[in-house]
């Protein structure tokens, strides 16, 4: 039996850039995965962690697909991992550890640069250390929190063009969300890498491409953030993306994976520049949607959406 454990909500058109519901899944995306994962098994559904521990008893020999998010804590995320390895449950997906470390943003950043990935040049502001020290950075600046995801706090008028305004920016975000990251902004093309396979090996590598197909400089000046995501002001489109001379490329990534342990799914998200990538974000809480990029890479390597998802609950049910 599958256990599926999702928050979910009608749409995120009516919420606002600094909510902390932008997390939740949409019907849409959740029917995509209930729908699938009835192809596998039966599935059994709960809304809150609450009640999954309620009953917990009754799912020590079944698996956990969660795709919940919650609000507020910063550790969130590692909540549903935390609890199935306590009670031994198998469970799709990334481990406590992994959760704990890509959810802070510039903590991923430094643990990907030990294996070799580029990424831009940061400042961490926690409101104690000098902000002031942003003028060790090239403008423009993007600025957003350090703990989110889903684009929380994150839209096109994060990337500042004076250090003032970036410094009165980041004190804004930091005030609702805590630590903010600052980071120079990189041009190029919008990439992620999804990997998935287990603890011993990558099965899948594959890069996607987020573009607009009617203007191909998009993202020299724009990100994917929440306009684009959560109100679809834009029509963007991916594709499948190989960069040339991968090899290299592919062996940091399957490094970072390996590396991890448990993860199964991951996204390395970032953007190409003049033949380099540039790691912007490591992303465990993977969108399983049909349309989401996870499932095109799939699509890419000719695996359609039930057979990805029967992969996933493979995955973690191997030893």
């Amino acid at each position: 039996m599958i256990i599926l454990i999702a928050d979910v909500t009608d749409t995120h058109k009516n919420e606002s850039l600094l909510s902390k519901k932008l997390e939740f899944v949409e019907k849409e995306y959740f029917n995509d995965v209930y729908a699938g994962l009835q192809e596998i098994d039966s599935v059994i559904i709960y809304d809150n962690i609450e009640s999954f521990l309620d009953n917990i008893s009754k799912h020590t020999n079944d698996i956990v697909f969660s795709i919940w998010s919650g609000t507020e804590s910063k550790n969130r995320r590692a909540l549903v991992p935390s609890i199935c390895e306590s009670y031994k449950i198998k469970y799709v997906g990334a481990d406590t550890y992994t959760n704990i470390l890509s959810q802070d943003k510039s903590l991923a950043k430094e643990y990907c640069s030990r294996f070799g990935l580029k990424t831009p040049q940061y400042l961490l502001y926690n409101g104690i250390n000098n902000i002031e020290t942003i003028t060790n950075l090239k403008l423009p600046v993007l600025v957003k929190p350090n703990f989110e995801g889903g684009s929380i706090g994150i839209s096109k008028k994060n990337i500042l063009f004076s250090y003032s305004e970036a410094i009165n920016y980041s004190k804004m975000l930091f005030d609702h969300f805590g630590e903010v990251l600052i980071e120079e902004f990189i041009e190029g093309k919008e990439i992620c890498f999804v990997l998935s396979g287990n603890k011993d090996k990558v099965n899948i590598i594959q890069g996607v491409e987020i573009y607009n197909p009617n203007d191909p400089t998009f993202f020299d000046r724009e990100i994917f953030g929440y306009e684009v995501k959560k109100h679809s002001e834009i029509s963007l489109m991916q594709k499948g993306f190989t960069p040339k001379n991968h090899e290299i490329l592919y062996q940091k990534f399957k490094n970072i994976f390996i590396s991890l342990g448990k993860v199964e799914a991951l996204r390395i998200d970032g953007k190409f520049l003049n033949g380099d990538f540039y790691m912007l974000e490591l992303s465990p809480d993977i969108h399983f949607g049909k349309t989401a990029s996870f499932a095109i890479a799939h699509s890419c390597q000719g695996i359609n959406y039930n057979n990805m998802l029967k992969s996933l609950i493979e995955n973690a049910s191997s030893k």
